[in-house]
């Protein structure tokens, strides 16, 4: 029982294996396998490997890769990126979501109000009476809160954004890799 590789004569491609006990019948051109070569040629098959045969024996190899696919996929991993970091600097779930942009609506009106009463602004003043601090200090915090927030956002999209248009303008997959490894987030 002789195992074999059949493969294109141009290309070099293994097209399929055959074992001569099963198959009457074996394509052209063809490479005898030893059991081990066989498995072998299985085990890298199953590992992504691009199989040929090169001078009469195996040869095992990365595929190719296509930049502009491979590029798409890193910019989408720049993009998780990114949401992870939003993620990591505020932790709004949905209530929490609609308390902050309802207090940022509060805080737009009530940061050049000269006297904010609590009946006006009854998010910042749940706020002021959670943090045990006037109304006054509850807006001057949020003010002081949501530029630090917004600030530190906008840096991560800046990251985002360069990031995405480097990656586009990258020659090759070793320039891509380089600049993933050079991403820095904001702290």
């Amino acid at each position: 029982m002789a195992k074999k590789a059949a493969y294109n004569a141009g290309s070099t491609l293994v097209e399929g294996f055959y074992d001569d006990s099963i198959h009457t019948s074996i394509p052209s051109p063809s490479l005898a396998l030893s059991d081990e070569e066989y498995s072998n040629a299985l085990a890298q098959q199953a590992a992504g490997k691009v199989l040929k045969v090169i001078a009469s024996a195996m040869d095992y190899s990365d595929p190719a890769i296509v930049l502009a696919d491979y590029k798409a996929q890193k910019k989408r991993v720049v993009d998780a990126q990114a949401r992870r970091e939003f993620n990591r600097h505020h932790d709004f779930d949905n209530a929490g979501f609609i308390a902050y942009q309802l207090k940022l609506t509060e805080y737009m009106f009530a940061k050049d109000d000269g006297t904010p009463t609590a009946g006006e602004y009854p998010m910042l003043k749940a706020q002021a009476d959670a943090d045990g601090v006037s109304l006054a200090d509850a807006i001057t915090a949020f003010g002081t809160a949501h530029g630090t927030l917004t600030g530190l956002l906008d840096n991560i999209e800046v990251v985002r954004l360069n990031t995405r248009e480097a990656i586009d303008a990258a020659a090759d997959v070793a320039a891509v890799n380089a600049l993933m490894a050079a991403i820095a987030w904001p702290a």
